[in-house]
């Protein structure tokens, strides 16, 4: 059983017919049961979340364990190769220091692939991340069209045009985003999208 409620400023503030409309896309909402709906949303995508960053987590450690079993081996042979190179200095002896040279490639090498290993996990936690708040948020706004739609076939599309602009009006104007941070954050779509969504549904 849906319950919807209302604050004093909305029922102070908007027509009736408004008032008619915001039910009826409340009703919307209960009728096909997005609560429910966004909450087996939400799990999924909480498990999917878990799974990916488990792996991406584990691949990472791996690769940086890897480097640093790899820095420390090369450590151990720097250090002996730089004891030949003060034993040899004076002799001539280059080989020494090529040698010291081509570990210390090696070393530089094994850091890079930790530096990239952790950059990567870290691209990967906040794609995955980002993923899953757009799946979520996207099927939030498919869920508010769809209430719209239904609060429309109640009132009528004047009525849920003028319902929408009272609304507009008790809210104010609202912040303007980028098109990437609007996908990735509204769970609503705007206003404006709302009417247009609106009027083409009613075949306008």
């Amino acid at each position: 059983m849906g319950r919807v409620l209302f604050g004093d400023g909305l029922l102070q503030v908007l027509p009736l017919s408004s008032i008619r409309w915001v039910v009826g896309h409340e009703m919307g909402h209960i009728y096909n049961r997005d609560s429910e709906r966004i909450a087996r949303i939400g799990a999924k995508l909480a498990k999917f979340e878990r799974r990916a960053l488990s792996t991406l987590v584990a691949g990472s450690a791996a690769m940086m364990y890897a480097g640093e079993v790899k820095i420390a081996s090369m450590a151990q042979a720097y250090r002996e190769s730089f004891g030949q190179i003060l034993q040899h200095f004076y002799s001539g002896r280059l080989e020494s220091i090529a040698g010291a040279a081509a570990v210390a490639a090696q070393m530089a090498t094994a850091i890079s692939v930790m530096i990239i290993s952790g950059a990567t996990a870290y691209l990967g936690i906040m794609t995955v991340k980002s993923v899953s708040k757009y799946v979520k948020n996207s099927s939030s706004r498919r869920m508010e069209r769809k209430a719209d739609k239904i609060a429309m076939m109640i009132t009528g599309l004047d009525d849920s045009v003028n319902a929408i602009n009272a609304i507009k009006q008790y809210v104010g104007q609202e912040p303007k985003e980028g098109f990437v941070r609007r996908l990735l954050n509204r769970t609503h779509p705007t206003l404006d999208k709302r009417v247009e969504y609106l009027r083409r549904a009613a075949g306008l």
